[in-house]
């Protein structure tokens, strides 16, 4: 787990509650929990009334013409939509009521939610005559929240702002903090009610008790205890519940963050039943802190993959510590997170539109306010990336968003200078930049970023030094890391993909002039470190993490670790050899940190003997280059046209990961585009 999610996951523990209770009757707490919420949110409607329309949401008359919205007044005026459903046959009409969204004249609850398809599939009639056309999503919202006789006051995105209206659209976008945070209550809807939904969050509230009466009587959690506990076998529908619950496209999305951060009391509804949020947080804790998050691992899907964590397991921790955030910085009228902080962190998020994987974090970001950010749908997505790249890196005192740039890593805006992050594609693999190599990685020696930037140019000049160009370079490494959980076939695959890749990179080692026969390089010494050649390889493949786990506390052990590992690996390429797992794990902590340093990167040697791994677009001949501010060196490649350079990728280079060697006295000015 990286430092960011090891601190959100640190500040989860408050969350868990303190009372005992027997998890066997607590299986009708989600039941009670809907009953609850819908008590408090939804009133009793006034009646039928036969001189206006109802439908039923299955009617789909989609030639009625689309909704004709009144234009909104006042820059802080939103809609909410009012939903009637009447009759046994479950009739609905709507209407729509203008408030001020700081003083909202009614209580509403705002829905949190996924668009999906946006053809609409139902129509119902709004107003005095005229009718709202529903996607299914919204559709299912209103057969899940209302029986006949009630009626809810709601904010739906896809229905309170006319999406056709671009400038009404941006205007709304800025005040979804206040939409979000002003509700009664938000309301996380998870689409159609199936029975696999209401088993997850049946199991919920008694998973998370059973594991506290466990931790409570001083016994350490294991799978055997919370099986007792709860009475639940493992596998089980329960279980599998759980992790389909958590593989729901709403852990997915960009725009839930800000939702679920600013959100009041947020409850996750299903088909009559409602869990609150600070239930699945405490269990996602638990199963994260005692090494049971296997038991909500995806199954495999093909081979050499391993076992993929649903996203909600992955990410909600991030989006919880973020919520914490948020929820302190608004009561002491100051957001926290930067946005140079945030992108990063859910940059895996979708979005249907591309802008808005930096749009739906202004309203939780410290800098979110700045009118040089505010939502722009009019230009396009190449504009609002360079618009906020420009604008964070010249007001930045590191050169953080820089490490999430670059060509050497697949991009699908081509048009989009090097320098500037494709927030559109997703990126999943190691960063060497990240705040916490901003403690461990010093190669700018600790000095500020100097950078010029114009608004609205495409090219940005950064204070820096070139010290190397790269030589040679290794294949692209392509593997998983190894798991407990491989099957016989995955682990023959991953020893067949491994194998070749660091034998490659030895073969690039032998090229250096320092070593003159083959079996030399074990003991000639490293250029810009006090070592040997071989230590620092060993190191590099790890990218020196060797703060990250307690086994591996010097070179001399890593190397053990390597040697021995490299032993094992051949033995399991033959597929009718014996399995040993146990020889394996023995050696799983070391592949584990070599995995999250190479995954996607090419090794490579320097002109000047240095050794390093970077991105799959590096090529020989490219320039090694230390920026001012930077906790990683850089490639970059001279375009002789006109004396600039394109960034190509951050690297991770031996011996200049704490500025050794590099004069940062004798800086020149580099014009990246």
């Amino acid at each position: 787990m990286n430092f960011i999610a090891a601190v959100g996951v640190g500040l989860l523990g408050w969350l868990l509650s303190d009372d005992r209770r027997d998890p066997t009757s607590l299986y009708n707490v989600s039941k009670e929990a809907f009953h609850n919420f819908k008590q408090s949110r939804v009133l009793a409607s006034t009646g039928f009334d036969s001189s206006l329309s109802y439908a039923p949401l299955w009617r789909d008359d989609l030639n009625l013409p689309s909704f004709q919205y009144t234009p909104i007044s006042d820059p802080r005026e939103i809609r909410l939509i009012k939903v009637t459903c009447e009759g046994n046959d479950r009739h609905f009409r709507s209407d729509f009521v203008h408030v001020n969204v700081d003083t909202p004249s009614h209580a509403y609850v705002a829905i949190s939610y996924t668009w999906d398809d946006p053809q609409p599939v139902s129509t119902i009639p709004c107003g005095s005559s005229q009718h709202l056309h529903l996607t299914q999503s919204v559709s299912n919202i209103l057969q899940n929240l209302l029986e006949p006789g009630e009626t809810i006051l709601l904010w739906i995105d896809a229905l309170c702002i006319d999406q056709k209206n671009v400038s009404e659209r941006e205007s709304q976008v800025g005040l979804m903090r206040d939409i979000y945070r002003n509700a009664v209550q938000v309301a996380i809807m998870l689409g159609e009610p199936i029975e696999e939904t209401a088993t997850a969050m049946d199991f919920m509230v008694p998973l998370r008790a059973a594991m506290e009466n466990i931790q409570q009587r001083g016994q350490l959690l294991s799978l055997e205890r919370v099986v007792s506990e709860t009475g639940v076998d493992y596998p089980s529908a329960q279980w599998t519940a759980l992790r389909r619950f958590l593989q729901h496209r709403w852990f997915t999305r960009i725009w839930v963050v800000q939702e679920y951060a600013v959100g009041s009391d947020p409850i996750f509804i299903g088909p009559n039943r409602a869990v609150k949020s600070s239930d699945l947080v405490a269990v996602l804790e638990l199963l994260t802190r005692n090494a049971l998050f296997l038991l909500v691992g995806a199954e495999h899907t093909r081979p050499n993959q391993g076992h993929r964590s649903p996203a909600g397991f992955v990410d909600f921790p991030y989006v919880e510590f973020v919520r914490e955030l948020t929820q302190k910085g608004l009561k002491q009228g100051k957001l926290i997170p930067s946005l140079e902080f945030l992108l990063p962190m859910f940059r895996t998020r979708d979005a249907t539109d591309k802008r808005d994987k930096i749009i739906a974090l202004l309203g939780i970001a410290e800098d979110g306010d700045d009118e040089a950010l505010r939502p722009n749908y009019r230009i396009p997505v190449e504009d609002v990336y360079l618009q906020f790249a420009g604008h964070l890196l010249s007001r930045a005192d590191t050169t953080y968003m820089l490490h999430h740039a670059g060509i050497g890593d697949t991009r699908a805006l081509s048009t989009l200078p090097s320098w500037v992050p494709d927030w559109s594609t997703v990126y999943r693999f190691g960063i060497y930049g990240t705040p916490s190599a901003y403690m461990e990685y010093r190669t700018g020696t600790y000095t500020l970023p100097r950078i010029t930037y114009q608004n609205g140019s495409k090219t940005i000049k950064l204070s820096g030094i070139v010290v190397d160009s790269i030589d040679v370079i290794s294949r692209v490494s392509q593997f998983a890391a190894f798991s407990g959980s491989m099957k016989d076939d995955e682990i023959h695959l991953y020893a067949e993909q491994i194998l070749p890749w660091v034998k490659d990179t030895q073969g690039a080692l032998l090229t250096l002039s320092t070593i003159s026969d083959r079996g030399a390089w074990k003991s000639v010494p490293y250029p810009a470190t006090n070592q040997t050649l071989y230590d620092a390889y060993c190191e590099t493949l790890i990218g020196n993490k060797t703060l990250f786990d307690p086994r591996v506390v010097d070179s001399t052990k890593l190397c053990r670790l390597f040697e021995k590992w490299m032993t094992i690996l051949p033995r399991h390429l033959q597929r009718d050899s014996t399995l040993d797992y146990e020889e394996l794990k023995d050696v799983e902590h070391f592949d584990k940190i070599f995995t999250q340093a190479t995954a996607e990167k090419r090794f490579f040697t320097t002109r000047s003997g240095l050794i390093g791994l970077s991105s799959p677009g590096i090529q020989p001949k490219d320039l090694v280059v230390a920026f001012a501010g930077g906790a990683a060196p850089f490639i970059i490649r001279k375009n002789n046209a006109n004396n600039r350079y394109i960034l190509v990728k951050e690297a991770y280079i031996h011996g200049l990961m704490k500025g050794r060697g590099v004069d940062m006295d004798n800086l020149t000015e580099i014009e990246l585009e």
